[in-house]
């Protein structure tokens, strides 16, 4: 067990959740570690994630270096299909 100075203010705050929500400080305190170590953003990613991008990787093979060349070159043949014409 290791002691924690904090303000006073801080500790009536918290003191107050505490007692409102019927809990130990040490439960609410354990909450507020949980929520803010849930919002930060992960040092490195795990074993399973990099597992996952592995295999991902080649599942897409695409020779066409532009998406947008390819979208138009399929509206071209479906025009030339449809009405003979392109414009």
């Amino acid at each position: 067990m290791v002691n924690l100075m904090i303000k006073d203010d801080l500790a009536s705050r918290l003191g107050v959740i505490a007692e409102r929500e019927q809990r130990t400080l040490e439960d609410v305190l354990d909450d507020v570690v949980r929520h803010y170590e849930a919002r930060m953003p992960a040092d490195e990613a795990t074993d399973e994630q990099m597992a996952a991008l592995d295999e991902l990787i080649g599942f897409i093979k695409a020779d066409v270096p532009d998406l947008s060349m390819s979208v138009r070159e399929t509206m071209k043949a479906y025009y030339e299909r449809k009405y003979d014409r392109v414009d």
